[in-house]
């Protein structure tokens, strides 16, 4: 059995198709923890129920690695083969199978798989779409220094930050998928995102290196958020729309 596993906030705008992109992919389940999303989340999960488990995570700190570790346990308990970590803002795909159908030809001895991960940028003249995957077409040169992951089901897996890596899963590691990323889709939900992310990092014990991203991004004033939305559309990007 593959499961999917994600934890969410407030991703009213993007989630449905992210879920519905991975019912396409031979995904038997997925278990998603809501915490404390305000808008309508919560109401687009359920619209993917049952194949779509929800819990809800009412600890406001974003202990990420803890919290996706806890999921891909409860996933091993549930019976699952393989484990996908995902955000939601993601779209997870293999250029030739499904997700599901890559899984299954992979030989035993392979036991994670790194997912190369592309950065998709906002520009002055994109279509009208709702769906952020068909609107966001441009995509930066390099992919993101660091990969994510997808891995055996085991009884005891820790899964990194950020879901960059996994550990006390013996096997081989490979190559072998890529995931769309569209984290910023507006100066508002940029602004929105950044800002709650400060504030959920900052109410954590982590070391201040952990969502240092976040933490910085999120301090920025409304004048600095504009100009780093201006650079975001300006900066150079290569044509690659959803297939």
């Amino acid at each position: 059995m593959i499961t999917a596993i994600s934890l969410v906030k407030n991703e009213e705008d993007i989630i449905g198709a992210t879920l519905t992109w991975l019912r396409t992919q031979q995904i038997d389940n997925v278990i998603v923890a809501n915490n404390l999303s305000t808008d309508r989340t919560g109401e687009i999960l359920e619209q993917h129920a049952p194949w779509c488990q929800i819990l809800e995570d009412t600890e406001y700190g974003h202990y990420h690695g803890r919290k996706m570790t806890n999921l891909a346990k409860l996933a091993y308990q549930q019976g699952a083969t393989w484990i996908i970590p995902f955000d939601a803002d993601e779209l997870i795909w293999h250029p030739e199978h499904t997700i599901g159908s890559y899984l299954k030809t992979l030989p035993d001895t392979v036991s994670t798989v790194r997912i190369q991960c592309w950065d998709y940028l906002p520009r002055i003249d994109m279509p009208d779409n709702p769906d952020p995957y068909r609107r966001f077409a441009w995509r930066r040169p390099n992919p993101q220094p660091y990969p994510k992951i997808v891995f055996r089901a085991v009884p005891d897996p820790h899964i990194h930050e950020g879901n960059h890596g996994v550990d006390h899963v013996p096997g081989e590691t490979i190559d072998g998928l890529q995931i769309r990323h569209i984290q910023y889709r507006s100066l508002e939900q940029m602004t929105r995102k950044l800002r709650n992310g400060k504030a959920v990092y900052d109410a954590t014990s982590l070391d201040q290196g952990q969502g240092a991203h976040w933490r910085q991004g999120g301090a920025l004033t409304d004048t600095e958020l504009a100009h780093k939305w201006s650079q975001l559309v300006a900066e150079p990007a290569i044509y690659d729309p959803y297939q």
